[in-house]
C-alpha cells in the first residue's frame, strides 16, 4: 500500500502513513500548500494554487517542514504541530507550580495545534454510540454543540476523554494520547523557539487568550488569537485542559528530570491552561489545577499528543 504523498510503501493494514500522517486510502487530497481540499485522487497538481500533489516526497500534508501534520477522520480535519525534544525550566516559585526544577522531553511529539473541537468529538461520539449497538440521534445532542462546531469540546470528563482516545486510535490506528504535564508546559512555552513569555506566546494576555478580561463570560472558536512561538494556540485561555498525570502537591520535589509522567496514583488528575473564567495569574503558564477524573467542567477540554518514536 502506497502513500500518495510520499510514495513510501507501508503495510496492507496501515490506515495512516507514518511517515507523513495522511490517510493512505483517501477518496480525495488536499493541498499542501493552499489547503484547498476534495481534490481528486489522481490529480497531480491544486486546482487552486497549481502546487505539486504527488511523487515529490519533501511534501508533507500541510507544508514542507514537517512541522504539522493535518489528520483526516471521517472528513473532519485537525492540525498537529511538531515540538522537538529539548530541555527547559519547569515550574516557578507560585504557591501551585514550585519548586523550579530542569526537565528534559527526549522524544520529539505532535501536539493540537487548537484544543480538540466540538466537530471531531461529534465524528468520534458518533463512532463510540454506533460501536455499542445502538442509533446515533443528533436529536439528542445539545444545540450549543451543534451549532458551534469550532468552540472547543467542553463539559467532558477525564473518563469521557479516554474514551474518546480509544475510539480515535481504533479509527486510525495511530497512539493519540493526553499530553503529559511536562510535555503540555513545554509546547505552551514554545519548545525550543521559547521566548520565555509569561503567558503561551506573549506577555500581553489580551493578544493569546480569552479570559475573564475580555471573553464576555463564555467560549469562542479556537484560534481567533495570536498563536505561541510555535505556532500553538489557546494555551493560555478559552478552556483550561486535561494532563494525563495525577495531581501530587510535592510531585515537583522529586520528579525525574528525563519525561515525567505524574504520580503512580491519585484522586485528582491535572488540568494545564487558563480559559475563559480564569483571570491573569491563573493563565500562566505554569499554573497547575486538579480535578476528580469524573468532573465535568464547562470551561476544561483537553488538547491531543501523539508521539514519535
Amino acid at each position: 500500500m502506497k502513500c500518495p504523498f510520499c510514495n513510501q510503501e507501508h503495510p496492507d493494514n496501515t490506515k495512516f502513513c507514518p511517515e507523513t500522517g495522511n490517510k493512505i486510502e483517501m477518496t480525495s487530497l488536499t493541498c499542501p500548500s493552499c489547503e484547498f481540499r476534495d481534490i481528486p485522487i489522481d490529480s497531480k497538481f491544486c486546482p487552486q494554487c497549481g502546487h505539486p500533489l504527488q511523487g515529490d516526497p519533501s511534501i508533507s500534508p500541510s507544508n514542507h517542514s514537517g512541522d504539522i501534520k493535518t489528520f483526516n477522520v471521517k472528513g473532519v480535519f485537525f492540525d498537529m504541530i511538531r515540538v522537538k525534544a529539548g530541555s527547559f525550566t519547569m515550574g516557578d516559585s507560585t504557591e501551585s507550580d514550585n519548586p523550579e526544577h530542569e526537565v528534559t522531553i527526549t522524544h520529539d511529539y505532535y501536539i493540537g495545534k487548537y484544543p480538540v473541537t466540538n466537530e471531531l468529538l461529534l465524528v468520534i461520539s458518533k463512532e463510540v454510540v454506533e460501536s455499542e449497538g445502538e442509533d446515533w440521534d443528533e436529536n439528542d445532542i445539545p444545540s450549543e454543540v451543534l451549532d458551534n462546531p469550532e468552540f472547543p469540546a467542553t463539559e467532558l470528563s477525564f473518563d469521557d476523554v479516554r474514551v474518546f482516545i480509544r475510539a480515535l486510535r481504533k479509527l486510525t490506528n495511530l497512539k493519540f494520547d493526553l499530553p503529559t504535564e511536562a510535555e503540555w508546559e513545554y509546547a505552551a512555552r514554545g519548545g525550543e523557539k521559547s521566548e520565555n513569555f509569561r503567558y503561551s506566546g506573549s506577555d500581553d494576555l489580551e493578544d493569546v487568550a480569552w479570559y475573564e478580561g475580555n471573553s464576555d463570560g463564555g467560549l469562542h472558536d479556537v484560534g481567533e488569537l495570536e498563536p505561541n512561538e510555535l505556532d500553538i494556540y489557546d494555551m493560555s485561555g478559552l478552556v483550561r485542559e486535561w494532563c494525563h498525570d495525577w495531581f501530587d502537591s510535592d510531585y515537583y520535589d522529586n520528579s525525574p528530570s528525563n519525561n515525567p509522567r505524574g504520580p503512580r496514583q491519585g484522586d485528582c488528575k491535572v488540568i494545564r491552561g487558563g480559559s475563559f473564567n480564569t483571570d491573569e495569574e491563573e493563565c500562566d503558564i505554569c499554573y497547575r489545577y486538579y480535578e476528580s477524573p469524573d468532573s465535568r467542567l464547562e470551561d476544561v477540554g483537553f488538547r491531543l499528543v501523539l508521539r514519535i518514536k
